[in-house]
């Protein structure tokens, strides 16, 4: 069954103040279609940044940095606080955190 998108509403006359049917637009949007808006992102746990041969993963949250402390070896070069990867590692570290919950951007 098709419903119409057109539907009655009474609105009041300016003269008489009695009601007549006016016919308004329904829509199945959600606010940010409406709004032009974007829906808010995910807090993102890791930044993975890309310096041509080399990868930095910064942690952006707390839970990003537990991550990074438990499955990232202790020796692991450092730059701040952002781990130092080669590319044949990122992909791996990417898809493991990704697979423990982590928001990676």
């Amino acid at each position: 069954m098709v419903q119409n998108p057109l539907t009655t509403v009474g609105v009041p006359s300016p003269k008489t103040g009695a009601r007549k049917g006016a016919l308004v637009r329904r829509t199945n949007k959600d606010a940010f279609q409406t709004s032009g808006g974007s829906p808010p992102e995910p807090s993102v746990d890791l930044y993975f940044a890309n310096y041509g041969s080399l990868f930095l993963i910064r942690p952006a949250s707390p839970a990003g940095k537990t991550w990074l402390d438990l499955n990232i070896a202790a020796d692991a070069q450092m730059l701040g606080d952002a781990v130092v990867c080669e590319l044949r590692f990122v992909e791996d570290i990417f898809r493991g955190a990704s697979a423990d919950g982590m928001v990676c951007r």
